[in-house]
């Protein structure tokens, strides 16, 4: 309704609650800022959204609803359960067929960053399974092109709120 009074809450599945009001314009539209609701202090999880009109008279609409996820938790940083090759040395026959296995949280793409000490950088990315298991198959990276020495490996996965983890690291030999 033009010019109503809008209350607007934002509920956690514990019934903690943040609210706002605002006011519609002359056509009843409202919209409420990034900036209007602090969400910060809900908890993960699915957050009630409920907004209720109050015209100019004091009558209250009925309460539109709806649920969102919040996922604010920074994801675990992967762990590396298996060096590349089984024994931490990339040899001639290997540098193009690597391997790198390790576990982050369920579904989240994993970047493997390799850098030789060249400043040479070689990518790639996967995606964690159902249960967060993750692996960089034999052709999934070439370092044919880095340079020979120690190669520096940084894991880092991002969830699908795009959350980023801390970076694991390692080193191997080439």
């Amino acid at each position: 309704e033009p010019n109503a009074t809008v209350d607007v809450s934002i509920t956690d599945g514990a019934d903690n609650t943040v609210s706002a009001q605002v006011t519609a314009d002359g056509d009843g539209n409202w919209s409420l800022p990034s900036s209007g609701l602090d969400v910060s202090g809900l908890q993960d999880g699915l957050l009630t959204v409920s907004a209720t009109a109050i015209d100019s008279a004091g009558n209250p609409s009925a309460p539109a609803t709806a649920t969102v996820t919040k996922d604010a938790a920074i994801p675990s940083a992967p762990t590396i359960s298996a060096p590349i090759e089984t024994d931490g040395i990339v040899n001639a026959a290997e540098k193009a067929d690597v391997m790198l296995e390790g576990v982050v949280e369920p579904g989240s793409t994993v970047d493997v960053t390799f850098t030789d000490g060249e400043g040479t950088v070689v990518t790639a990315e996967v995606v964690a399974d159902g249960d967060g298991n993750w692996s960089l198959p034999g052709d999934g990276v070439d370092l044919t092109g880095l340079a020979d020495g120690e190669i520096a490996i940084e894991v880092i996965a991002t969830d699908a709120a795009g959350n980023e983890s801390v970076a694991t690291t390692a080193t191997v030999t080439k």
